[in-house]
């Protein structure tokens, strides 16, 4: 069993043992690195920290999932030249807070998504499709309110979303089942709180909001989600960075 320095939490040591393992070449490029149940094994941990190490290793560009066949050591030299095309939103709380995140699927419907969302989803007025609705939290703290309206090119029962209810990051659950991001849009606003997301977040009723509407794509450009976010801004914040 790999050793784990007291200092780091069980999901952080686990992180930066892979990470030594890369860098050292244990993992070259391309390689695939051990199932799930053998980091389990490997460190002698829950599943949970293996997912969260594994979560951030994905975040970072450092590993890749492929649905079916494993999660291998990606190109650093491919990273570093795409890398300034990254508008990083909220992800530099997935990386530097993963382990203090959590998710919780509050409910699964068949709902008409916005008008603003129709022409995203190619679907007629009129039309349902599978929603979720989200609270994120940070410890105990919620930030954030999230409603997911997914694309009929997805094909995810509410069986399959059941299994995994409290994934953190959409974009690596639809990996998982074999649908990859590759473009999002995002407009952001500012909204008052109505009651019910009020209640949810535990603020006033009209209280000041970021509200973003997200659209992704895969890499043919065919819809994959409209997302709306409802955010406390006193305690999650959106950064947008560039490099190169």
């Amino acid at each position: 069993m790999a050793k784990i320095s007291k200092d780091s939490s069980l999901y952080s040591g686990i992180f930066e043992d892979i990470m030594k393992n890369i860098q050292e070449g244990k993992w070259s490029i391309g390689d695939r690195l051990p199932t799930e149940k053998e980091l389990i094994n490997i460190y002698g941990v829950s599943r949970t920290p293996v997912r969260q190490a594994l979560e951030k290793l994905k975040n970072l560009g450092v590993v890749k999932s492929k649905q079916g066949k494993g999660t291998f050591v990606t190109d650093p030299r491919v990273r570093a030249k795409t890398a300034w095309k990254q508008l990083t939103g909220f992800s530099h709380y997935y990386i530097d807070n993963f382990h203090q995140i959590n998710a919780k699927l509050l409910s699964i419907s068949s709902e008409e998504p916005p008008k603003t969302a129709l022409e995203h989803l190619n679907i007629e007025p009129g039309t349902r499709v599978l929603t979720l609705e989200r609270l994120r939290k940070v410890n105990d703290t919620p930030v954030g309110y999230i409603k997911h309206y997914l694309s009929k090119n997805i094909k995810i029962t509410k069986e399959e979303i059941e299994k995994n209810k409290d994934f953190i990051s959409i974009s690596a659950f639809l990996e998982e089942h074999g649908f990859y991001v590759s473009e999002v849009q995002e407009r952001i606003y500012a909204k008052k709180a109505n009651s019910k997301i009020a209640s949810l977040l535990n603020i006033s009723e009209g209280s000041s909001l970021l509200w973003i509407n997200r659209y992704s794509f895969d890499a043919a450009r065919r819809p994959l989600d409209y997302v709306e976010y409802y955010i406390v801004d006193d305690r999650w914040h959106y950064l947008v960075s560039f490099t190169r």
